[in-house]
């Protein structure tokens, strides 16, 4: 779970029955090394191609499992996959002060003590090096549209943007 003071979960499990006996298994693991979280399953589906898709809202991706060949042979359209990089950079960026919008989102980011779960919090998410991850694209879908618990904050397309561009140039702390 996100929201506990430690981290818990970052896993699917299978469940093995026999007679009165349930045995919990790990299926798919290692989200969670070693206090880092790279990835957080949240919801399991089985296909009509007999596969099991399994999403992660952290990574924003969909995962596909499926034993041997059979599946991948079906014929099915498999999902596409929605990179959160940007394949191209966003047009407004070409005339972009970056230097002006880094301080402005800076400025937005304490503005709104940010810090407070993503830094300072029991269980922060951490952001730092956010752009091996995300993109600008994404980083400013995520603004508009964020998961909870991260609040819904009346930003305009401007200030979207200098949240952005400085959540994806911070330098790591030393």
């Amino acid at each position: 779970s996100w929201n506990r003071s430690s981290p818990d979960g970052y896993k699917v499990v299978s469940l093995h029955f026999d007679g009165d006996k349930v045995e919990e298994r790990d299926f798919l693991s290692g989200f969670l090394l070693d206090g880092d979280i790279s990835g957080r399953p949240v919801d399991i589906a089985q296909g009509p191609d007999g596969a099991i898709y399994i999403s992660d809202d952290y990574a924003g991706a969909i995962y596909r499992v499926s034993y041997g060949e059979q599946a991948v042979a079906s014929g099915l359209p498999l999902p596409t996959s929605q990179g959160r990089l940007d394949s191209t950079p966003p047009a407004w960026l070409a005339d972009a002060d970056l230097v002006a919008l880094g301080a402005q989102g800076e400025a937005l980011y304490q503005k709104h003590q940010c810090r407070s779960c993503h830094e300072d919090g029991e269980n922060p998410k951490d952001l730092y090096r956010l752009d091996q991850r995300l993109g600008y694209n994404a980083v400013i879908e995520t603004l508009r549209a964020p998961q909870s618990p991260m609040p819904v904050y009346p930003l305009s397309a401007q200030e979207q943007q200098a949240l952005a561009v400085y959540l994806l140039n911070r330098p790591d702390p030393e």
